[in-house]
Parts: C-alpha cells; structure tokens; sequence
C-alpha cells in the first residue's frame, strides 16, 4: 500500500529533474514588411512564398523549445539564406516567436535603385487604325495595372520578377482582350520600358463588303455613302471573327452615326439602319428606310414575247409614293418607252402587311384599272399577280433579285409567258 502512495511523488520529482521537451513547430506563419515602400502585391506573394519555403526548410518539426533557447543563432541562420535567395533586397531584421504556430517578420530594404518610372508601349502589327481604337479601349486600364506591379521595385529585381510580372500581365491582357495573344517585353532601369505586342487568334476577318437594302429610296442615291463606309470599315480586316462580333453592336452604332453624317441622308431624312454579319467575308447591309416618301426607280425588258410590239423593249419606270402610317400608300407611277417615246401613268393604292400587298391602280395608257398583290420571302424572293379588270386579263410573275441592281422574273399572262431582266435604281 505504501509503494502505491511514492508512484505519484516520484513522478513529479522526475519531471523536475528531466524536464518534458516542448511541442515541435508544426506551422510557420511569414509577413513579409519594408521600410519605405509598399511592394507590389504580386511581388510582396512572391517573396512571402520565399521565405515561407526557407522558414519551412529551417523551421518546421523543429523542437520550440530549442528554438527558443537557440534564437539568435537561428535568426543569423535565417537572415543569411534569405539574403542569398532575395535578388535586389537586404534582410534589415528577422522576428521570430517559436511556438507550435510560430511567427516569423522579415523586415527587407532595396538594394540600390528602384523602378521609378514605366514607360508603356503598344505593338499591334498589322492591325488598322481603326482595329487599334476598339483594341485601346478594351485595354485603357492597362497602363495603372504595369505601374502597380513595377513602380518602386528594385531595379537587380527584375531580373526574377519580371518573370512574375509578364505572367500576370498576360492573364490581365487575355481577361480584357482573349482573341489576341500578348508577348511582354521589359527592359529594366530607373525608367523601365514595358512592349506590349498584340498577336491576333485565328479566324480573322479577311474581306469587308458594304450593300444597300434600299425598298423605299433609290439605291443610287447611296453610292457614295456606300464607298464610304466600305473604305473606313475595311479597317476590320486582319482582326479575329470573335472580337468584331463582340464589338458588332458599337460598330453597327458607329456606322448609324457615320451615316448619318452622309449629305444624302440628312437631305432626304432617311433613316439608315446598319446590320453587320460577322464572318472571314464579313457584311455591312444598309438598311434605308423612309417613314414619309417611297420613291424607286425600275428598268425592265422583256425577252421572249410573242407580241412583236413588245419583243426586246426597254421601259423606264419611276414609282413616287406617300406614306400614310406604316401600312398604307398612294402612289404614281411614270413609265417611259424610249424606242417610241411613249408614256403611262399609273395612280393607285395599296395596303401592305408584313410581306404581303394588295392594291388597285389606273393606267392612263389604255385606261384599265388593275388589282395587284405582292407575296415576298426570303428577301430576294417575290412572287406578284395582276388582274385587268378593264380586259379581264391575268398577269403572274415570280421574280428573283440576284443583286441590289439586278433581277430575273418569270411572267405568265392569260395569252403568252417570257422572261423579263430588271434593273433597279
């Protein structure tokens, strides 16, 4: 009984004389600090990493209580292999509190000079002006992103984080503009100069084409405005399908003011309404519009008629019409025979909705009146019928628009059938 009551005292004794050794160090926290200057965070993660893998190294699964008692020597250990790792930095002061979680302060100064300044330029190769002022503003916060990384690093430091810097630059520049490639040049000094050159990612923009899609004014009207656009918008060529699709809709809206800039335009009041179709042959279609007046101008002749009158003669047509609201129009239209000098007139009415027309005219050359109606579809499609109620004739005529000023149509009447070419002005 009396040996179980010295098993305690003995114990307690022993931990006096053999003192138990403290836990070893499991964690190594490091916060990095500088005299003068803030670092750059890219940098100041950097050298964190550093010296975390140094204090890792020296530090970690060491007994804390040695640590402790050994402090000094540790901190020389530490301050020297920094120095040596740490290109274009001094170790000023080490901080160190062992513990299981122990926390160790680097305190670091430059060596020399610092980057006091960044001199940024832009290389885009081959891309046009106009390419450059969509790529510009997609990147115009560029210029404070390479300030923060390089202003106030030590200039021998650039010899390992310029490596860092251009990593992260390219990352920023493939988040602001991804259809370009970035490679970053940096040549170090008090003033350094960063070269950004601009690579464009296949599929680009090969041929840029501008087209009238004119219903209501005379196409040739355009022609000037139409060279126009299509000499300043060849300027898309060489840039990536992706990036002009993305900036189609401040394009189209750069086009719409461009327009309506045209002397034509603002003359006559139309309104222009741009559509682009994005692609290695892009497209500009220029859609005029006029809420007020529909004026067009039609040559026809027609091949293959049996009537002899009429065998490869050439009419002149000008069709003038007034609007009253958006589905309804009076119109006249004046129609010439060159090869007899010879006229009609024809005044009528039609009410159109969506692609479908009917309307009724009066012809002054014979005196018929006429009842018309149009089917369009597909845009260069159209399918019409006309009935003489005068000389209860039909008419039908299914006609193709090949180009803006060119077109095929099909006629089959109540007495023959031929082709007809048409020109539209």
């Amino acid at each position: 009984m009396m040996k179980k009551k010295w098993i305690p005292l003995c114990m307690l004794l022993m931990g006096f004389v053999f003192p138990v050794s403290a836990a070893p160090i499991t964690h190594v926290q490091v916060t990095v600090k500088t005299a003068q200057y803030t670092l750059p965070s890219i940098v100041q993660a950097r050298i964190g990493a550093s010296i975390q893998t140094v204090g890792n190294h020296v530090l970690l699964n060491q007994d804390s209580q040695t640590i402790k008692a050994q402090q000094a020597a540790y901190v020389r250990t530490l301050k020297d292999i920094v120095n040596r790792v740490l290109i274009g930095y001094t170790v000023d002061d080490i901080s160190l509190k062992p513990g299981t979680d122990t926390q160790l302060m680097v305190r670091i100064r430059p060596w020399n000079d610092t980057v006091q300044k960044v001199t940024l330029s832009m290389d885009y190769g081959a891309v046009t002006p106009l390419g450059k002022t969509y790529i510009q503003e997609d990147i115009q916060s560029i210029e404070g992103v390479v300030d923060n990384l390089l202003l106030g690093l030590p200039i021998e430091s650039l010899d390992w984080a310029q490596f860092t810097v251009k990593e992260v630059l390219e990352k920023k520049i493939a988040d602001m503009l991804p259809e370009f490639y970035a490679h970053i040049t940096i040549k170090p000094g008090k003033t350094s100069a960063v070269t950004i050159f601009f690579i464009p990612k296949l599929p680009v923009v090969r041929q840029v084409e501008a087209n009238v899609e004119s219903e209501h004014v005379p196409q040739l009207l355009f022609l000037q405005a139409q060279r126009n656009v299509a000499n300043k918008y060849a300027g898309l060529e060489g840039l990536p399908i992706d990036f002009v699709k993305r900036h189609s809709m401040a394009i189209q809206e750069q086009i719409y003011k461009d327009m309506s800039e045209q002397g034509v335009i603002r003359r006559y009041k139309i309104n222009v309404a741009p559509k682009l179709s994005v692609g290695e042959k892009t497209q500009i279609y220029l859609q005029a519009k006029t809420r007020i007046y529909d004026i067009r101008g039609l040559v026809y002749m027609d091949i293959g008629r049996t009537q002899n009158q009429y065998i490869g003669e050439t009419v002149l047509q000008a069709h003038l019409g007034r609007k009253i609201g958006t589905q309804h129009e009076v119109f006249t239209d004046v129609q010439l025979r060159p090869g007899n000098f010879t006229w009609n007139m024809r005044v009528g009415y039609f009410c159109q909705a969506k692609r479908v027309k009917l309307g009724i005219r009066y012809e002054t050359a014979d005196e018929t009146v006429h009842v018309f109606g149009n089917v369009d579809w597909q845009k260069r499609w159209q399918w019409r019928w006309d009935r003489n109620m005068t000389m209860k004739r039909n008419e039908w005529g299914f006609r193709h628009r090949m180009r803006n000023y060119l077109g095929i149509e099909y006629v089959v009447s109540s007495t023959d059938h031929w082709i007809r070419l048409l020109g539209y002005m």
